[in-house]
């Protein structure tokens, strides 16, 4: 996934074996994207790794029809409030929405 500048560069992506116009199509959407006056991009908080983690493992589960997908969104939910928790939520919230520049 590009996030730099320099990731944009579609000759080094033909140079690397993809398409031309598949990497152009595809560079263009992220760069839609990461330029869309309403984007939302990763929240900078600490923490966040752990949250992806546990959501995709609970993801893993469901597709693999251990449990539906209510119960996988439940375990998740109950997850990331005691993640949110342990490190505190306060902090969390202050730190996502400076991040945001609120």
């Amino acid at each position: 996934q590009p996030y730099r500048n320099s990731h944009f560069n579609i000759d080094e992506w033909v140079n690397a074996g993809y398409d031309t116009a598949f990497i152009t199509s595809y560079l263009e959407s992220e760069s839609n994207s990461y330029n869309h006056p309403n984007a939302a991009i990763e929240p900078r908080i600490p923490g966040i790794f752990q949250y992806y983690s546990v959501a995709e493992d609970e993801l893993s589960k469901i597709y693999a029809g251990k449990y539906d997908a209510q119960t996988g969104a439940n375990n998740i939910a109950a997850a990331w409030e005691k993640l949110t928790d342990q490190i505190g939520r306060k902090k969390q919230v202050a730190l996502y929405r400076a991040s945001l520049g609120l």
